[in-house]
């Protein structure tokens, strides 16, 4: 049974220097995930050079997505982990969005992460997680396309951060992005003709093996 106050957390972290040891958490980082109390579900992941889908690493600039029981464990998680205090000593920088799930569709590994829940009657930002497995048979057709999607979100209207995450480059790739209202993130999904001229070509070629598609209020940042 999922908990109905279920929270997701996506942690980005930038590093100067201990490039290496970052990169290697990729891998690594797993193993102390296992065992948390009250974490559901969880990702590191590698970001982009661009603001959305890129073939090109960012390799000073790594994230990771949880999904928790309830804000508390996130929080103690955050505070007393011995693993993020060690991201915390070894990164330049880092932000911490915790978001709750309202609305979205789609799988992530064929599993459905996130429990979507009504929104919170207040006025805060609002964040989005376009993630998809990309099909070998469409991949080159579907990085034809990337490079004019990602320039129509600059400068775009009220967005506060746009980033590329994804676990292998090329074939399994994701957007985070956070916007200051849900009309602005509203106005750049619909009102983009880029981007919906790519999601209508999505549906039609099949680009996508597997796709997820969330929407989340964001409760607090750090």
């Amino acid at each position: 049974m999922i908990p109905i106050d279920q929270i997701a957390t996506v942690a980005v972290f930038q590093f100067t220097r201990h490039k290496y040891w970052a990169f290697k958490q990729m891998q690594l980082g797993y193993r102390h995930l296992s065992n948390v109390t009250g974490l559901q579900f969880h990702k590191m992941l590698g970001t982009g050079a661009g603001n959305g889908f890129s073939i090109y690493p960012n390799l000073g600039q790594y994230a990771m997505l949880s999904v928790w029981d309830n804000t508390q464990k996130a929080e103690e998680f955050f505070i007393q982990s011995s693993f993020q205090q060690e991201y915390n000593d070894k990164a330049s920088h880092r932000s911490l969005y915790y978001l709750r799930p309202v609305h979205g569709h789609g799988l992530w590994d064929k599993v459905e992460p996130f429990y979507y829940q009504a929104p919170l009657e207040q006025d805060s930002p609002w964040a989005v997680i376009t993630r998809a497995s990309i099909s070998k048979r469409r991949m080159l057709e579907f990085w034809r396309h990337v490079p004019s999607v990602s320039k129509s979100i600059e400068d775009r209207p009220g967005l506060k951060l746009s980033i590329g995450i994804g676990e292998w480059p090329l074939i399994q790739q994701a957007t985070f992005s956070v916007w200051e209202s849900l009309n602005h993130m509203k106005d750049y999904a619909y009102k983009s003709r880029l981007h919906r001229e790519v999601v209508t070509k999505t549906r039609d070629r099949q680009w996508y093996s597997e796709e997820l598609f969330a929407r989340f209020q964001v409760l607090k940042s750090v």
